[in-house]
C-alpha cells in the first residue's frame, strides 16, 4: 500500500504543480520557461511535503499497525485528475451553469436570458478558482473519511511514523526555495520604470514625467503627511499609434510611512493633453516617506492585492506619468490658492473703472469693487516676456534677462513665484500662448517652478465670434482660459497657483473678428480693440468663477494685470498710455481700496509673496502694496540701444543711453533727455520741456544712469567670466 501511496502522491503532486504553473501563467506570473519549471516543481514539492506531513502528524498522534487506512489517502490524491479537464480548457463554469439551470436555481423572467449571460460571465471569470475549490472539496472529503479510518485502526508503534515527518520536511524546504527563486525571477522579468523623468509634451502642455511600461513599479521618495494630497498627470506617449491610444488606465499608488496605505482608481485619458489623478488627503498615511506607482489597462483584482505579488505584464504599452506632486489641501488655516491673469495689451485707459469712457470691462469692474486696485501701475517694459518675468520674479528686466532680443536665461540667483509656491506645496501651472509669439515658450526659463506648462495657442478661423459660438468652439485666448479652468477644476482639492497670459489683444486679425461680432457699423481699429476687450472680460470672468467654485469656501486670491497698454498702430512705445496698466488684487483679508499711488509691476511678486508668506530672491522688490505702499518713480525701458523712462505723478523723462542692455557696449554718446509735463500731454501732443527744467532733467538722467549700471552688474560679471 505504501508503494501505491507513493505512486499516487507523485502523480497528484505533479498534476498540482502543472495546474499551478498554468493558472499562474494565465495571470502573468510565469514570465518564461525557467520560472515555469520553478513554480511547477516548487508547488509539487510543497504539495507532496504537506501530504506526507499530514499523514505523519495524524499517525504520530494516532499510531496504527497497518497501512490500510492509506487507501483513502490514495483516493484523495486521485482528486487531482480533475485538473486534466482544466488542462483541456474545459469551462467548468458552463457545467455549473447547466446544473444550476436543471436544479431551477436560475430565476425565469423577462430578463432571464440577460441574467443567465451575466451569471455565466461571472462564473467564467472564476473558472480557475472553481477548479481549485472543486479539487479541495473532493480531496478534503476523502481525507475526512481516511481520518476516521485511522482512528478505527488497531494501535501500533509511534516511532516509525516519525519517518513520514522526516521525509516531508526536505520536500517542503526544497519547494519553498524553488518558489522563492520563482518569485525572484518574476521581479527580475518585470518591466523597469525609468529612474529619471524627462520633459514630455501632451497636446500643447509640457510636464516632467516618466514613460512607465505597463506592469512596472515606480518607487519614488516623497514625503507627505496629514493634510497633503498626491497629484499625478497622465497621458498617452506622443509617438503612440492612434489605434493604440488608451482611453482609460488604472493607477495604483502604494504609500509607505508609519503605516502603509493603497489607493487606486481609473484615469480617463484625454485625446490631446494631460489627465489628472489625485490621492485624497484622507488616504495619505501619516509621515509618508515613499510611494510606489503602477498602472494597468484593467482594474486590479482584489485577490492580487491580497497575494501581494504583482504579475509580469508584457503588453509593451507605456503611459506617461508625471508626479507625484505633494500638495497641501486647502484648510481654514492655510493660505489661499492664487490665479494670476495677465492681459497682453490692456491699458488702464481701457478699463472702465480706471479711465475708459466706454463700458469695456463690466466684469473686471465688479471684481475691482471688492478688491485692492492700483490704476497707476506701470510696466517695466512694454514687452510681454519682460513684463511677465518681472511679474514672476519681482526684479527688473535688466536683471532677469528678458528684454528685446535677449531671452534669458533667468539666472539661478533669482527665484520665480512659481518656485517659491511649489516649495510650499502648491500645485502650479502656466498657460502662456507663448508658442505663437515666441516669447513665453517652453524652454526659455518661464517654465521654472511650474508642474505643467502650456504654451499653445489655438488660432481662430471664424469670420466672427459670438458669445454662443465661444461656448461651442473655443479658439484663441478663449481656449487658453478654458484649459486653465479645466486644470483648476482638477486641482480644487489642493492649493494651486495658475498663471495665465492672454494675448489676443496684440493680434490684429483676432481683433478684427471681434469687431465683426460687435459693432458692425464701424471698422475702426479702436472699435475692434474695445470689442475684443469686452469679449475677454467675459471669458476672464468665467475663469474667475470656475476658480472660486473649485476652491473650498471660495478662498481664492485673484491677481489681474497687463504686460503693456494698447497695441494700436498710433501708440508710441514709451508713451504713458502704453506703459500704464491695471493692477487688481482680490483676496481674502485684503480690504477693498482704490489707491492712486504710482506702482510698478516689480512690486506685484513681492506683494503676493508677503501675503502668502513665501520668500523670493534677495534682489527682488520688497514692496508691499497691501500694507505699506511706497512712493514710486516707476522706470520703464525698451530697445537696443536702451531707452529708459522715469516718471512721477506730474512729469516723465525719456533718455536714450546709447548703450546695449546687459553688455553696456556703447553705440555713441548718450542722447539728450526729453522731459514731459504729463498734465499737458496727450496722444499726438507731447512737448519737451527739458530746456526749461535743466536741474530736474539732470537729476533724473543721473538716476537712470546709476540704475542702469546697478541693474546690469550681474550680467557684466558673467561677461567678464566668459572672456
Amino acid at each position: 500500500m505504501i508503494l501505491v501511496y507513493a505512486i499516487t502522491l507523485g502523480m497528484s503532486s505533479g498534476v498540482a504543480g502543472l495546474f499551478a504553473r498554468q493558472a499562474l501563467g494565465e495571470q502573468g506570473y510565469v514570465p518564461g520557461l525557467t520560472p515555469g519549471v520553478m513554480v511547477a516543481c516548487g508547488v509539487a514539492a510543497v504539495y507532496a511535503g504537506l501530504q506526507l506531513l499530514y499523514v505523519g502528524a495524524i499517525r504520530f498522534c494516532w499510531p496504527t499497525k497497518t497501512n490500510s487506512a492509506l487507501f483513502f489517502e490514495c483516493l484523495s490524491h486521485g482528486a487531482a485528475l480533475l485538473f486534466i479537464a482544466y488542462f483541456a480548457h474545459i469551462n467548468l463554469a458552463s457545467a455549473v451553469m447547466r446544473l444550476f439551470d436543471i436544479a431551477g436555481l436560475i430565476p425565469r423572467s423577462e430578463n432571464a436570458d440577460w441574467q443567465s449571460i451575466r451569471f455565466l460571465a461571472i462564473l467564467t471569470a472564476l473558472n480557475t478558482p472553481l477548479y481549485l475549490v472543486a479539487f479541495l472539496a473532493i480531496h478534503s472529503s476523502i481525507k475526512v473519511v481516511g481520518f476516521y479510518a485511522i482512528l478505527r485502526s488497531p494501535a501500533g508503534p509511534r516511532a516509525w511514523n516519525v519517518m513520514w515527518i522526516v521525509a516531508a520536511l526536505p520536500l517542503i524546504l526544497i519547494g519553498g526555495l524553488l518558489c522563492k527563486a520563482w518569485l525572484g525571477s518574476v521581479e527580475e522579468a518585470r518591466p523597469r520604470a525609468p529612474e529619471n523623468s524627462e520633459v514630455f509634451r501632451a497636446g500643447t502642455a509640457y510636464a516632467s514625467a516618466r514613460a512607465l511600461p505597463e506592469g512596472s513599479v515606480l518607487t519614488v521618495n516623497a514625503t507627505a503627511t496629514l493634510g497633503n494630497v498626491l497629484k499625478f498627470a497622465c497621458a498617452n506617449p506622443p509617438d503612440i499609434a492612434l489605434e493604440d491610444e488608451l482611453e482609460v488606465a488604472y493607477l495604483t499608488v502604494e504609500m509607505r510611512g508609519e503605516t502603509t496605505a493603497q489607493y487606486n482608481g481609473p484615469v480617463e485619458l484625454s485625446e490631446d493633453g494631460w489627465s489628472y489623478f489625485s490621492v485624497p488627503a484622507d488616504k495619505v498615511p501619516r509621515k509618508m516617506d515613499s510611494c510606489q506607482v503602477r498602472w494597468s489597462t484593467e482594474k486590479e483584482s482584489k485577490w492580487r492585492k491580497a497575494v501581494g505579488v504583482l504579475p509580469v505584464l508584457t503588453s509593451e504599452r507605456k503611459l506617461l506619468v508625471a508626479g507625484p506632486n505633494v500638495c497641501s489641501a486647502p484648510s481654514d488655516e492655510s493660505a489661499p490658492s492664487i490665479v494670476m491673469i495677465v492681459f497682453d495689451g490692456l491699458g488702464s485707459d481701457r478699463v472702465s473703472s480706471m479711465g475708459s469712457v466706454k463700458e469695456t470691462t463690466p466684469n473686471l469692474d465688479r471684481l475691482a469693487e471688492s478688491a485692492l486696485t492700483y490704476p497707476f501701475t506701470y510696466t517695466p517694459a512694454p514687452e510681454s516676456a519682460a513684463a511677465c518675468m518681472t511679474l514672476l520674479t519681482g526684479v527688473s528686466p535688466l536683471r532677469h534677462g528678458f528684454l528685446g532680443a535677449q531671452s534669458g536665461p533667468l539666472p539661478e540667483t533669482y527665484k520665480t513665484l512659481a518656485e517659491a509656491l511649489r516649495a510650499e506645496r502648491y500645485a502650479t501651472a502656466a498657460f502662456t500662448e507663448g508658442e505663437k509669439w515666441g516669447d513665453l515658450a517652453h524652454g526659455n526659463g518661464f517654465e521654472r517652478g511650474f508642474d505643467l506648462y502650456d504654451d499653445g495657442y489655438a488660432e481662430g478661423t471664424q469670420a466672427s465670434v459670438t458669445q454662443a459660438d465661444q461656448k461651442a468652439t473655443a479658439t484663441g485666448s478663449q481656449q487658453t482660459l478654458q484649459k486653465a479652468g479645466d486644470w483648476i477644476g482638477a486641482h480644487g482639492d489642493a492649493r494651486f497657483f495658475a498663471f495665465v497670459r492672454v494675448s489676443e489683444l496684440r493680434d490684429p486679425q483676432t481683433r478684427a473678428k471681434y469687431a465683426a461680432a460687435g459693432d458692425t457699423t464701424s471698422a475702426a481699429a479702436t472699435t475692434a480693440y474695445n470689442t475684443a476687450i469686452q469679449q475677454l472680460d467675459r471669458s476672464v470672468a468665467g475663469l474667475v468663477a470656475r476658480a472660486k467654485a473649485a476652491s473650498p469656501d471660495k478662498k481664492i486670491c485673484v491677481v489681474i494685470s497687463s504686460a503693456r497698454g494698447s497695441y494700436l498702430a498710433d501708440t508710441t512705445v514709451l508713451a504713458d498710455w502704453t506703459l500704464r496698466v491695471p493692477f487688481i488684487l482680490a483676496a481674502p483679508g485684503v480690504a477693498p481700496a482704490k489707491r492712486n499711488e504710482l506702482a510698478s509691476l516689480e512690486d506685484v511678486a513681492s506683494t503676493i509673496a508677503k501675503y502668502l508668506h513665501v520668500t523670493l530672491a534677495p534682489l527682488a522688490s520688497t514692496a508691499d502694496l497691501i500694507n505699506a505702499p511706497i512712493a514710486r518713480e516707476p522706470i520703464s525701458m525698451v530697445g537696443n540701444p536702451l531707452v529708459l523712462s522715469v516718471r512721477n505723478a506730474n512729469m516723465r523723462l525719456v533718455w536714450s543711453t546709447q548703450r546695449e542692455p546687459f553688455t553696456m557696449r556703447s553705440a555713441g554718446l548718450p542722447a539728450t533727455a526729453a522731459l514731459y509735463d504729463l498734465r499737458k500731454s496727450k496722444p499726438g501732443a507731447m512737448f519737451d520741456i527739458s530746456r526749461n527744467n535743466p536741474q530736474t532733467t539732470k537729476n533724473w538722467t543721473d538716476k537712470l544712469d546709476q540704475y542702469f549700471m546697478m541693474q546690469c552688474e550681474g550680467w557684466q560679471a558673467d561677461a567678464t567670466v566668459a572672456k
